[in-house]
């Protein structure tokens, strides 16, 4: 006869062991003394540890732990099993516990199931195994006011080898409430001591049934690993292949794979059609998920088997989502996800996750992309993360070659996601690039002291900029940078960003960081805290302390030399009037420019020139330049394909008031911007052909431009600004 009883070893690892005591091992759980034990998960050694004395009825601290024994601050001694578990957290509903083996949420009660023993019983060597658990639903107010526990709970599974049978009960105790599926509710985790010692004694029950005592060196734990055995004992792997073979084997599993088969390698393979390394096989013996990793890869294309190989091995995920998961669609040829169990219900995160899977390959090559698999399959991904995973793959064509260099560089990162967000953001909601004006007093921040250049950021385009080299999420503030609640400024040294720094209500320092949002040190902090002080600048943050021990910084800081000279304000393609518009160099065009150029244009134009009737033009280009010669910079630009001065030309034939109006060279021009990658010019194009198609009349197109201007002077902040 087999009867164990397992108990908490009462020790900061955390490790169930088997009971010494016998009374532990018969007793029925509400006649053993027991305890439990809140612990701070951040504290070692029992530090703040407490108990609730059932002597004083109060919460004691914790000064001693043993096995069956805890001793208070105050000198009481308890005996007997104890159970640990961790502090909540503010405004959660259920507790989590410290340790893994009893993390355990219990969904049907609304309170947390804490297991205090385990037990495996055996009547004789052929007979059925049953394996219980004892656990008690805690509700954590309650039991810090009474030290009562709401229910016990009797967990059991009853496997029977020789009847091949097993049966899985929940029983509780001191109420009503009928018994219910145990594995599937509660979550409860079977220690691997518990596990270990059912299937030594399920080994040797079928030895005693069949003669053959089975090897299982499967790496799959927990309670799937005994009820997998219960149903193929020779080769429990091919269980948790039913659902990856579904559409192989239907209802016939049994006859495709017999009970006693012990080679259902070779039925895989030709079910499959596949032929595959011995490697292979080797890998299926130890984690039946190897033959999905080998079939997935396939599906990608990666063809070196070495680089494979400690893929084959991982039980748990692929990016995140379980292998489990998986089944190979038969008629299309690959491997698709059984949405109706992803946790995400949604069939489009696996395929936004293959897309960028698939591109990653083929941009990093099979080393370097499957080094970032492994490691984003090995770990949880936070939600931020499926974030970019869904962005990318709704948007790539929309996102900026640079981000997609960081993204490829650095991987799923926080500061990829901000940028990523952003521009999603700015195409979704088509946001264009806004100038930042700024009033004499903060212009005056502007500067350079010993080298390092002190710079206001005058327009959104330069936010995202910074937000990409710096890594960190400027790019992020352009609602408060362009309403003026918060003032950035940008630190420059050796052609490089040192320092981001940011200002509200016009004087205090709220930020003073560097790349990734990394405290300053040395030469850059003294300089930027000397900036703060030479500009009367409030310092609301600790990021500017010097650093206790930091001679350089000191120095610096106490030097009384310190070259301080002031950077000339330079005028932005939105702030000049025409004249110095067509004055600026071609080498110092700037985005926006064309836009400027032709807004500050037409506004000086009063009235429309129309060429003779008798008169003939080589091409277009002439006739531009005979009824409108000032635009001839836009005209060159827009010839020559540059597609910002295309999209103004569009617009001036669209405006009508340089030349008239001319509905079909206006939507030509803007196709032409359109298909050169102009998100702009793309959504004026389908406004401009859906009221074509519409029959619009000439007062529908006053509506239309003023629609047009309306919304350029609100995106833009230009309230004031004469519209193209």
């Amino acid at each position: 006869m087999l009867e164990i009883a397992f108990q908490y070893d009462g020790t900061s690892e955390g490790q169930w062991v088997q009971c010494e005591n016998p009374a532990y091992i018969h007793k029925d759980i509400e006649k053993i003394p027991y305890f439990l034990v809140l612990g701070d998960p951040d504290n070692e050694n029992f530090k703040g540890y407490s108990v609730l004395c059932p002597k004083h009825h109060k919460i004691e601290e914790v000064a001693e732990i043993q096995r069956n024994r805890v001793v208070s601050t105050e000198g009481c001694v308890l005996e007997g099993l104890i159970a640990m578990e961790g502090y909540p957290t503010e405004g959660s509903t259920h507790l989590w516990s410290f340790f893994e083996v009893s993390r355990y949420h219990c969904s049907f009660s609304k309170g947390v199931l804490i297991p205090f023993r385990w037990r495996i019983f055996q009547s004789n060597a052929s007979g059925s195994i049953n394996i219980a658990c004892d656990a008690a639903e805690i509700h954590h107010r309650k039991f810090l006011e009474t030290g009562k526990f709401k229910y016990w709970h009797s967990f059991s599974i009853n496997a029977d080898i020789g009847k091949r049978k097993q049966h899985i009960t929940r029983v509780m105790k001191n109420s009503v409430e009928p018994s219910t599926t145990w594995m599937e509710e509660t979550q409860i985790k079977i220690p691997e001591i518990v596990v270990e010692t059912a299937m030594e004694a399920l080994r040797e029950s079928t030895r005693l049934a069949t003669g053959i005592k089975p090897s299982v060196l499967s790496k799959i734990k927990g309670h799937k690993r005994l009820t997998a055995y219960i149903e193929r004992p020779f080769d429990i792997n091919i269980v948790f292949l039913k659902t990856f073979l579904c559409e192989f084997i239907g209802n016939n599993f049994d006859e495709i794979f017999p009970y006693d088969c012990m080679d259902n390698y070779r039925i895989i393979c030709r079910l499959l059609d596949i032929h595959p390394p011995k490697s292979l096989r080797k890998a299926y013996t130890f984690n039946p998920y190897a033959i999905i990793w080998y079939m997935l890869f396939q599906q990608w294309g990666v063809k070196d088997i070495n680089l494979m190989q400690k893929f084959l091995y991982l039980e748990q995920s692929v990016a995140d989502i379980p292998l489990e998961l998986f089944y190979y669609d038969k008629d299309a040829g690959h491997m698709e996800l059984d949405c109706r169990r992803f946790r995400h219900s949604d069939r489009t995160d696996w395929q936004a996750m293959e897309h960028i899977c698939i591109w990653m390959l083929r941009q990093k090559g099979e080393k370097k992309f499957l080094q970032w698999l492994y490691k984003i399959s090995t770990e949880e991904l936070q939600q931020w993360q499926w974030d970019i995973v869904r962005s990318f793959y709704q948007y790539e064509e929309h996102i900026s070659e640079e981000l997609k260099r960081i993204l490829l560089r650095d991987g799923l990162t926080q500061y990829v996601h901000d940028q990523m967000s952003w521009e999603v953001t700015a195409y979704s909601k088509n946001l264009k690039d806004v100038h930042i004006s700024y009033e004499p007093h903060i212009l005056a921040y502007e500067c350079k002291i010993n080298g390092y250049e002190f710079r206001l950021v005058h327009d959104t385009r330069t936010l995202r900029h910074v937000g990409l080299t710096m890594q960190n999420c400027v790019a992020t503030y352009r609602e408060e940078v362009i309403s003026h609640r918060s003032v950035i400024v940008v630190v420059w040294h050796k052609d490089r960003h040192a320092a981001c720094i940011e200002i509200q209500r016009e004087k205090n320092i709220v930020q003073a960081l560097g790349a990734k949002n990394q405290r300053l040190h040395g030469e850059v902090l003294a300089i930027c805290r000397y900036w703060a002080e030479h500009n009367n600048l409030t310092i609301d943050t600790d990021h500017l302390d010097l650093h206790e021990g930091s001679p350089q910084e000191m120095k610096l800081y106490d030097l009384e030399e310190v070259s301080v000279e002031t950077i000339p304000y330079q005028k932005s393609v939105e702030e000049m009037n025409a004249a110095e518009l067509l004055s600026l160099d071609e080498a110092d065009i700037r985005p926006n420019y064309y836009r400027c150029l032709g807004i500050r244009l037409l506004r000086e134009s009063r009235y429309n020139v129309a060429a003779p009737p008798w008169m003939h033009f080589q091409d277009e280009r002439s006739y531009l330049m005979y009824v409108f010669p000032q635009g001839q910079r836009i005209y060159d630009a827009a010839f020559d394909g540059n597609m910002e001065a295309q999209r103004t030309l569009g617009m001036m034939y669209f405006r009508g008031k340089a030349f008239f109006k001319n509905m079909e060279k206006a939507m030509g021009w803007l196709s032409k911007a359109a298909q050169s990658g102009d998100e702009n010019a793309k959504w004026e194009l389908e406004k401009l052909e859906k009221y074509a198609h519409d029959d619009m009349t000439e007062k529908d197109l006053k509506i239309l431009w003023g629609m047009y201007r309306i919304r350029n002077m609100m995106q833009e902040g230009e309230y004031m600004a004469e519209a193209l």
